[in-house]
């Protein structure tokens, strides 16, 4: 599996975006309590961009619907609506990226 580096650990701090283009999809990398994540860029119940989105510890609120995500598994909370998008990020270096 090949790696690829999406950013340098040093750039990173909490409130840290970034759109990220991998396998024809948007993701958003996004660092929040000292942790990155790697999720979909849209939200699965309406298609809204989460690049805004609020984040409180590990919940992310969708700006349109305020509907309520685990940045840490994609699971809805409180909400009927299909799971986030979220993707494993591999450290290689003084990087973070994904498996290809």
């Amino acid at each position: 599996m090949a790696y690829q580096p999406l950013e340098k650990l040093i750039n990173l701090h909490d409130g840290y975006r970034k759109i990220i283009q991998h396998r024809g999809r948007q993701l958003l990398l996004l660092q929040e309590g000292g942790t990155p994540y790697l999720i979909d860029r849209h939200c699965p119940h309406a298609g809204q961009v989460l690049d805004a989105a609020a984040v409180n510890g590990d919940v992310l609120t969708c700006p349109k619907h305020l509907i309520q995500f685990s940045i840490q598994d994609g699971f809805p909370r409180g909400a009927n609506c299909s799971a986030l998008g979220v993707h494993t990020l591999v450290y290689e270096g003084n990087s973070v990226g994904v498996g290809e």
